[in-house]
């Protein structure tokens, strides 16, 4: 087991607390509210914050190998000025999902840009699993998803590990050294108590950390899909986890107030903050986007 510690708690208040993220770089940790279009920066040395508003919904934030700043906003991927204000359209969601928006990212061991979209009224199962191939193109990995989440890697960068939110299944999805497909399979379902699977992330020990909407909790998996740990925290809808700090030590973890009525609000007034653990655990770096 890992001995956990909570650091600190930042009073961030997301309406859609998502897409945490640390440049290894910038010493920084990213995040979004999705609804609240904000994008929230911590320096992790001084601990300051800086909000940044953007004029739609924006899902997650990674870097280029050029030392760019990309963001996912709903209707498309466009790299960022100095202000953190969108600049140059990488890609947009095609005319045929535009009952969909983009979710969540990541980037595997090689630098390749995975991402998810999803139907903005959860009930569609119309979201893809993309992986973007330069500017203006991007392909199908795997389809016929209501809320695509995730995705993460193993630490050989040979399974993806691909979220179908709704149906409370975490895929693992095998590739080849081009990356493609060659096998998928169910590798945990979580049961309804335990919520369903939103943002997840993978330590150097293979183990899956994985955040629990509606269940109160960040789950670890050992490699075999075994449940190993459950962190509880204070809030019902726990979104998005990284590993952040210069020894990738600390665990990084978002939630959301959205869809929360008022009488839950007031049993979870820490709904929507962002949470930071000390763990025995490590992360692994994050690869920046190879354009």
């Amino acid at each position: 087991m890992v001995n956990v510690d909570l650091v600190t708690v930042f009073n961030s208040q997301c309406e859609l607390g998502e897409g945490a993220y640390y440049s290894q770089l910038l010493q920084c940790v990213f995040w979004v509210d999705i609804y609240g279009c904000k994008i929230y920066a911590l320096d992790w040395q001084s601990q300051q914050i800086k909000v940044t508003a953007v004029p739609e919904p924006v899902c997650w934030i990674k870097e280029t190998d050029s030392g760019l700043l990309i963001a996912g906003f709903a209707s498309g991927i466009y790299t960022l000025d100095k202000y953190l204000q969108p600049q140059s359209l990488l890609w947009q969601l095609p005319q045929s999902e535009k009952h969909n928006r983009l979710n969540d990212a990541k980037v595997d061991r090689h630098g390749n840009l995975y991402f998810g979209t999803m139907d903005r009224l959860e009930q569609r199962n119309s979201g893809n699993l993309y992986r973007l191939c330069g500017t203006q193109s991007a392909q199908i990995v795997d389809a016929g998803y209501v809320v695509s989440n995730g995705p993460a890697f193993n630490p050989a960068g040979s399974i993806i590990y691909s979220v179908s939110s709704k149906e409370r299944i975490i895929y693992a999805i095998n590739v080849d050294q081009a990356q493609t497909v060659t096998s998928k399979r169910i590798h945990i379902q979580l049961r309804p108590s335990q919520g369903h699977p939103d943002g997840i992330t993978v330590d150097t020990n293979g183990c899956l950390w994985v955040c629990a909407w509606d269940g109160h909790a960040v789950l670890r998996f050992n490699p075999d899909g075994d449940l190993i740990q459950t962190i509880r925290l204070p809030v019902p809808r726990v979104t998005s986890v990284t590993f952040a700090g210069p020894d990738l030590d600390h665990i990084f973890v978002t939630s959301a107030r959205t869809g929360l009525d008022e009488k839950a609000c007031r049993n979870a007034p820490d709904s929507g903050n962002t949470f930071v653990f000390k763990t025995g655990a490590r992360g692994i770096p994050d690869k920046r986007v190879n354009l």
